[in-house]
């Protein structure tokens, strides 16, 4: 199928939405070189809702600013695990990271699939020490840094969702295959991890070690599904 662009340029946003000859509009994915014809997102009793192109254009071309949430050294209360080696965070910045790569949930189809599809989003945590690579980072500096955070850290968030052939086929141009893929949000602290040795016979304790630490958390929503957005991408 034939791709027509759209003649008004009015405005950068209106330039983002092209149309195929039948009338479809889309999104040209500018890092990958699909095509997204369809968005989707869930509201907050957890239904699947579709999302102006449009609008989540002008979302991708100007992204939310980065609300940095920062954490006093001197307020912070340290709490450190008692053992041979104690183990502490601190934080000195957080925010919403809207930029992770686009995840292909499913396999490629046609405007002629008849059965409905079920895809599974998983979002799981990360952690990023910047410590020699030789050296292993403990689920004891995990928990420092789970709890150290200034929120409340997820672990993974998984849901499946069962989309109809309806929903997805009308989004396929006559000729082309396309997927469904899942760009999913997460929340990021940035701060320093101690580790000490302590003589459990004398008391001495060494120097702290510092690492420098940034891990991402999932993001989970009131209604228990991972933020982010669904959306339905051509094959190239």
């Amino acid at each position: 199928m034939k791709k027509m662009e759209n003649g008004n340029s009015a405005s950068r946003l209106e330039d983002a939405l092209k149309y195929f000859e039948d009338g479809l509009p889309y999104l040209e994915n500018s890092s990958t070189g699909t095509e997204v014809t369809a968005v989707f997102k869930f509201d907050d009793d957890g239904n699947l809702c579709p999302v102006d192109l449009i609008e989540y254009a002008n979302k991708m071309n100007n992204p939310s600013p980065v609300e940095y949430v920062a954490t006093s050294l001197e307020d912070e209360e340290i709490v450190p695990y008692v053992t041979t080696t104690v183990t502490w965070y601190r934080q000195s910045k957080a925010y919403k990271d809207e930029s992770a790569p686009v995840e292909k949930l499913s396999v490629d189809f046609d405007n002629t699939i008849k059965l409905n599809m079920t895809v599974t989003m998983t979002v799981s945590h990360s952690f990023k020490f910047d410590f020699n690579a030789s050296k292993n980072f403990t689920t004891q500096m995990k928990d420092a840094v789970k709890g150290g955070a200034s929120f409340s850290w997820q672990g993974q968030v998984s849901k499946s969702i069962t989309m109809s052939a309806e929903t997805i086929a009308d989004k396929i141009p006559e000729g082309r295959k396309g997927f469904v893929a899942f760009t999913p949000y997460y929340m990021v602290t940035e701060g320093t991890l101690y580790e000490q040795v302590i003589d459990v016979d004398t008391g001495d304790a060494s120097t702290p070690k510092e690492y420098k630490v940034t891990a991402k958390s999932a993001i989970k929503l009131s209604n228990g599904w991972p933020d982010g957005y669904l959306r339905v991408e051509l094959v190239k």
